[in-house]
């Protein structure tokens, strides 16, 4: 930037945009790299769920949980859930 024909307030122009967009990229790294280290997280979680469901469809208790929702007369998803595990959070 030395060799160039801008001036003295042009060249802080550039200097102070630049800042600006690597500010920006930082911000967007920061949240990008917590949303990836929460992966694992997330990836254990889902797999939790998976081997309950699994146990339970084993030992019957999901059916039993869902007969039990009919007859009360549960037809959505999230009622039958909530009435056989408790309320989402």
């Amino acid at each position: 930037m030395e060799d160039s024909d801008l001036g003295v307030w042009d060249k802080a122009k550039v200097i102070k945009n630049t800042a600006s967009a690597v500010s920006k990229i930082k911000s967007i790294v920061q949240a990008l790299l917590a949303q990836i280290t929460s992966i694992p997280e997330e990836l254990k979680a889902i797999k939790e769920a998976a081997d309950s469901l699994k146990t339970g469809i084993s030992d019957g208790s999901v059916l039993e949980k869902g007969l039990a929702a009919d007859k009360k007369g549960l037809t959505g998803i999230l009622a039958c859930y909530e009435d056989s595990y408790g309320k989402l959070r």
